[in-house]
């Protein structure tokens, strides 16, 4: 859906305070109040462009740990370990069609819906709804095709209800990761003394 250039004019300001967007009609009445809630001030020379992606990732991921604790002297322990993961993800895609659509869209495709949450926490100046295309027909991809085969050309119909496919390249990335890791503990008394040994040569 796309508000039409002459419907309205949007005016904002974000001098000082709240921001706020205000969407007026502009001088000349017949092109419309203004509102975006309102479905006659959208255009219709709008169009939809056909296009899918399909992304998966997978993570493996390990670790291993060791100490070795020692009786008496400087060091109390001597601990290490080995981090590993295996990432990778692979992204399909098809390629972009695009459609004109060469009448205005029946109003069962469209709806009007409120915006959710509370936008600059209830400050008046920005609009609480606008139209949007039928969610239920837009969450299936298969549906939204066939739903707007009939507003595109009679030479496109056929291609739009097939649908794109993906193409024959794919995108795969892949990273693996070995990372050792080695710590060790020493007697708090043993540190003292050579703290205090070192402070005495100073």
């Amino acid at each position: 859906m796309i508000l039409a250039p002459t419907a309205e004019r949007l005016t904002t300001s974000v001098g000082s305070g709240v921001p706020s967007m205000i969407i007026s009609p502009d001088s000349d009445p017949a092109n419309g109040n203004g509102l975006v809630s309102d479905p006659a001030n959208y255009a219709s020379g709008a169009g939809y462009l056909d296009h899918i992606e399909h992304s998966v990732g997978t993570e493996y991921a390990g670790r291993l740990d060791a100490e070795y604790k020692i009786d008496g002297g400087f060091l109390k322990s001597l601990a290490g370990g080995l981090r590993y993961t295996d990432r990778s993800a692979v992204t399909d895609s098809s390629t972009y069609l695009y459609y004109g659509l060469t009448r205005a869209l029946s109003p069962d495709l469209y709806e009007q819906r409120l915006f959710r949450g509370d936008l600059y926490r209830g400050f008046q100046d920005v609009p609480t709804s606008a139209v949007f295309f039928d969610r239920d027909t837009v969450l299936d991809h298969g549906a939204t095709r066939q739903a707007l085969a009939p507003f595109v050309d009679l030479s496109h119909q056929a291609a739009l209800r097939a649908g794109v496919g993906y193409a024959s390249s794919t995108a795969t990335r892949r990273a693996r990761r070995l990372i050792p890791l080695m710590a060790w503990r020493a007697s708090a008394a043993a540190v003292r003394c050579r703290s205090t040994a070192i402070s005495a040569c100073d």
